[in-house]
């Protein structure tokens, strides 16, 4: 179960990762959001990493840091070109 759970939340990381590069932007996000999404899932991460749990507790974390890196990069350094709101 634990394995379908993360698989899914992975999954639904892919629109949010898909839109993000597509516009090459994420104004309409705020930072803190961004921030404490990163902050939370890295302090779970570690957690899970501490108790040496199996890799299925925590793929779905480290699939979470990766897209919202990938957003926040994209929320401080729009890709040039990229303007207007979606």
């Amino acid at each position: 179960m634990v394995f379908i759970g993360g698989l899914l939340f992975s999954i639904a990381l892919v629109p949010q990762a898909a839109r993000t590069v597509r516009l090459g932007r994420a104004e309409d996000l705020s930072i803190p959001f961004i921030l404490l999404v990163l902050g939370g899932s890295a302090i779970t991460l570690l957690y899970w990493l501490l108790r040496g749990e199996s890799w299925v507790v925590y793929y779905g974390f480290v699939a979470n840091l990766i897209v919202w890196g990938l957003v926040l990069y994209y929320r401080l350094w729009p890709r040039p070109g990229a303007e207007g709101h979606a």
